[in-house]
C-alpha cells in the first residue's frame, strides 16, 4: 500500500512538473504558442474556420502565431473581398498586465504591423483585403511584454481563438 501511494505522488509530481513547463497537451485541437512554435496555419476565406490558441509568453521572448490566408477559392468570383481577423478571448490579456498583442503582415518577408492592442480582443477588418484569385497573404499574432513592463514571469493564457473570415466587398 505504502508503493502504490508513493507511486501515486511520484505520477502527481510528474503531471504537475510537465504542466509548468508546457508539455504535456491536454487539448489536441489546439496549438500550443510558444517562442519556438514552428506550425503555419492556413484560411481560406470562402471558409471560415477558427482555432483555438494557448499563448505562452515569456518576460524575455515574444510567442507568435503564423498563419496565412489565400484568396484562392475565391477564382471567378467578381469584386473585391474584405477581410476580418479576430484573436482574443474574455479577457485574456487582462490576466497578464503589459502584455500586448499584435497582428503583422510579413507577405514577402516585410513585417508591418497592422494593429495592436494591450487589453480586450483583437478585431482587424480591412477593406478589399483581396481581389477574386489573389494569392496568399502571411501574418503572425506576436504576443509579447511592452517594454518597462514589470511581468511576474510566465504568462500562459486562458485559451484564445483566431478566426478570418472574408465577405464580399459593398461600396457604400
Amino acid at each position: 500500500m505504502k508503493q502504490n501511494g508513493f507511486l501515486l505522488f511520484l505520477l502527481a509530481v510528474c503531471v504537475g512538473v510537465s504542466l509548468a513547463a508546457g508539455s504535456l497537451a491536454i487539448y489536441t485541437s489546439a496549438a500550443d504558442v510558444s517562442a519556438v512554435y514552428a506550425g503555419t496555419h492556413s484560411f481560406d476565406l470562402n471558409a471560415a474556420v477558427s482555432v483555438d490558441v494557448r499563448p505562452t509568453v515569456g518576460p524575455a521572448a515574444a510567442a507568435s502565431y503564423p498563419f496565412e490566408v489565400s484568396g484562392s477559392s475565391l477564382v471567378g468570383q467578381p469584386g473585391a473581398v474584405d477581410m476580418t481577423v479576430f484573436f482574443g478571448s474574455t479577457q485574456a490579456l487582462d490576466e497578464a498586465p503589459g502584455l500586448y498583442a499584435a497582428l503583422v503582415e510579413t507577405t514577402g518577408g516585410d513585417r508591418r504591423v497592422l494593429k495592436t492592442v494591450t487589453s480586450g480582443d483583437l478585431l482587424y477588418e480591412e477593406a478589399c483585403a483581396f481581389e477574386a484569385g489573389d494569392g496568399v497573404r502571411t501574418f503572425e499574432i506576436e504576443l509579447s511584454y511592452l517594454p518597462g513592463a514589470q511581468s511576474a514571469g510566465i504568462a500562459r493564457l486562458a485559451a484564445c481563438q483566431l478566426f478570418v473570415t472574408g465577405t464580399p466587398h459593398v461600396e457604400s
